[in-house]
């Protein structure tokens, strides 16, 4: 997707939310959320997630399709355009760390550093630092690493390179549900796991919670064939509302609450 109509989406999603929120999750009162002011700006130095997108509570090894269904999808040979067995979040990872950067930055509270120079110094300290190999199937969004978020030392390095007080690690885990019908066929909803820490600069543990959401809407699915548009969307829905329940836990938020 353009970025121009993947900042469309998001700006759709966040309306939707917003006029959604007196009967979808409920935030903290006004007030009543962590004040982080001091802690700004804040960097987000890690956006990963699993790369294969399975059913929830399957793992695809189970699946004795699998292959398959990846060689029908590369070939196009499945009866229709759009629909697919398999999902994977190659490209929906980075749509995330776009959302979860607007909605921070609508929010207010926190100064959010540049991504440009989050990358460049996240790079500068890993070259002179250890760090922690991409675990097996998981992917990051452009230019991030898979970083340890209590390795005390790169929290200090970091933050001194790359001019912030403190530090944002987010890792999410996407699924997709089937929520009605017989097997693989009726509706599916996507699932979404974000677990969230924020670091100082001295390294130590600030915040650190996760935020389960589910897509409001639902797609169809026949033989464990579905729209793979009609997907990503969904799980854009479940990102943003996650990204919202992240950010509505911390004071002098400028997102209205209803």
């Amino acid at each position: 997707m353009k970025m121009k109509n993947m900042l469309i989406l998001i700006g759709a999603v966040s309306l939707l939310l917003l006029t959604a929120c007196a009967s979808g999750p409920k935030p903290p009162k006004s007030g009543k959320g962590r004040d982080f002011s001091s802690h700004a700006p804040l960097g987000i130095v890690m956006v990963v997630s699993n790369q294969d997108i399975n059913w929830l509570g399957e793992r695809a090894s189970s699946n004795k399709n699998t292959v398959g269904d990846f060689v029908r999808n590369m070939l196009n040979l499945n009866k229709e355009d759009d629909l697919v067995r398999t999902s994977s979040a190659d490209e929906l990872i980075n749509e995330a760390d776009s959302i979860l950067r607007k909605v921070i930055t609508d929010a207010g509270v926190f100064r959010l550093q540049d991504k440009d120079r989050m990358v460049i110094s996240v790079n500068n300290v890993a070259a002179k630092n250890k760090t922690v190999k991409m675990p097996s199937g998981k992917i990051a969004a452009q230019g991030y690493r898979y970083l340890n978020y209590r390795n005390k030392q790169f929290a200090a390095d970091f933050s001194r390179e790359a001019g912030v007080n403190s530090l944002l690690y987010v890792s999410f885990e996407l699924n997709k549900e089937m929520i009605s019908g017989f097997m693989k066929n009726g509706k599916a909803r996507t699932r979404v796991l974000m677990d969230t820490a924020i670091v100082s600069a001295s390294g130590k543990v600030l915040y650190h919670d996760q935020f389960e959401t589910f897509s409001i809407e639902r797609i169809n699915v026949k033989d464990g064939a579905y729209s793979e548009n009609g997907l990503m969307d969904l799980f854009k829905e479940a990102i943003g509302e996650a990204c919202y329940r992240f950010i509505w836990n911390f004071q002098g938020t400028g997102i209205p609450i209803s």
